[in-house]
């Protein structure tokens, strides 16, 4: 039986009117005790924000979102971590505000964080849920008694050069520190957006601090034509790609024995 670990959630919530005081929930933060970490999880469909206040488009959303993200990483690396998260917490007054805390239990926080969203925030308009692809890598790897040969909570790393930040799922050091992100490739144009910015952050952090990027892939019911066509062109960018399905071998390449 799985440890149940302590968490606790806030509710990201916008404000269009300060006087009013009614908020539309945006988004969900989840911190994890065990791990002194926050695990976030936005919408991306701002339609009922942006019908609220014409002065709001969905470029502003997101720059605030990742401005609250990056905030976030500042006040959890204070100490104590989540005390300093309360503090910040309580002081927002803009726009963009948390609720208080509220404390829960969880088997597994990325799991648990997807049920809150779905809970306390969802889509406008539902769609069938799939499972998030750095659940199942992390449930895989569990299920092999692999997890723990992973650094499971890996620092964001900043290449300001190329205007990227990546918040990788996984770690793990042979040789050279690997940086494991999880990714979906079953949607051709999406899948084609991702490809491209993974090569590009392989590159760059080959280049630039001598790490290795490693890619998971959820390709669903994608032709093997195409799997190999994406793996090709991540290979010559540095990055290696792995199915769900190749977890095995992923543990075997970079986990010493």
């Amino acid at each position: 039986m799985m440890k149940r670990s302590q968490t606790s959630y806030s509710i990201v919530q916008f404000f269009p009117d300060s006087v009013r005081e009614e908020g539309l929930n945006l988004g969900v933060l989840l911190y994890d005790a065990d791990k002194e970490r926050v695990l976030s999880r936005f919408s991306s469909d701002f339609s009922r924000i942006m019908k609220s206040s014409a002065a709001i488009n969905k470029s502003f959303l997101n720059i605030a979102i990742d401005e609250l993200k990056s905030r976030i990483d500042r006040e959890i690396a204070k100490k104590p971590a989540f005390e300093s998260l309360k503090r910040f917490q309580s002081m927002r007054a803009n726009n963009i505000r948390l609720t208080p805390f509220l404390p829960t239990f969880a088997e597994d926080a990325e799991i648990e964080i997807e049920r809150l969203y779905d809970d306390l925030v969802g889509d406008v308009e539902r769609k069938p849920r799939k499972s998030k692809v750095a659940v199942k890598l992390k449930r895989e790897l569990r299920r092999l008694n692999l997890l723990d040969r992973f650094d499971q909570n890996p620092q964001p790393i900043s290449l300001p050069r190329y205007n990227l930040k990546l918040r990788p799922d996984l770690a793990i050091r042979r040789e050279r520190y690997n940086l494991i992100e999880a990714s979906r490739f079953d949607e051709p144009e999406r899948g084609l957006e991702q490809a491209g910015k993974h090569a590009l952050a392989g590159r760059a952090l080959m280049k630039n601090l001598g790490m290795q990027l490693v890619v998971v892939g959820d390709f669903g019911e994608q032709s093997n034509d195409y799997v190999a066509a994406i793996k090709e062109d991540l290979a010559r960018s540095n990055t290696s790609l792995f199915l769900i399905n190749e977890l095995g071998e992923l543990a075997k390449r970079y986990t010493l024995h």
